[in-house]
């Protein structure tokens, strides 16, 4: 359409292409720890929200949990010892959250339908985050507690997690044995 030309175009001289794309300035990328953080932030106000207003709130330790990730934040340089250190402390804030949305579930209390859809978003980042954070070798995790010679790991069956010894040392060539619990 040449009625759009503007007529002082010189047409001799090359043209230049200008990209307009455009990016939001204000993406986030989250780490594990904050996110964790941000599910046990969630995970109390669950807790609120089932709690009676006269009603003594069950303990979730949110002044320890939230000092410990700020001084974590703070931090310039995150070695992997103090990254999985504060995982790990941090998941367990959110397990202990959790039992207890679960416990007051099951008292009667109800959340309602975007409280609810939040605890599964939550349940979610809790069982990513778990299975990230424990070592899998050969579909067994590894690293649990040491007692006699025996290490007692989880492993994942059919979808169920059992409770096996594994037996270092002399025997660790042996298969794993699981447990019935």
């Amino acid at each position: 359409p040449l009625a759009f030309v503007n007529a002082n175009l010189d047409l001799n001289r090359p043209l230049s292409s200008v990209d307009s794309t455009c990016a939001p300035s204000h993406i986030r990328y989250p780490q594990d720890t904050s996110l964790l953080n941000e599910a046990r932030e969630k995970a109390e106000d669950l807790i609120d929200a089932l709690c009676l207003p006269n009603e003594k709130k069950p303990r979730t330790y949110r002044n320890i949990a939230h000092k410990e990730y700020v001084s974590f934040a703070k931090t310039k340089k995150k070695s992997t010892k103090k990254i999985r250190k504060q995982i790990k402390r941090q998941l367990g804030f959110l397990s202990r959250d959790l039992k207890h949305v679960k416990r007051l579930q099951l008292h009667g209390r109800k959340l309602s339908d975007s409280q609810a859809h939040q605890l599964e978003i939550i349940q979610d980042v809790y069982k990513q985050q778990k299975s990230s954070f424990l070592r899998i070798e050969n579909g067994v995790v590894l690293g649990f507690t040491k007692d006699q010679g025996v290490n007692w790991s989880m492993a994942e069956v059919d979808g169920e997690w059992s409770r096996c010894k594994r037996y270092w040392g002399m025997m660790a060539e042996f298969p794993i044995r699981c447990v019935a619990e």
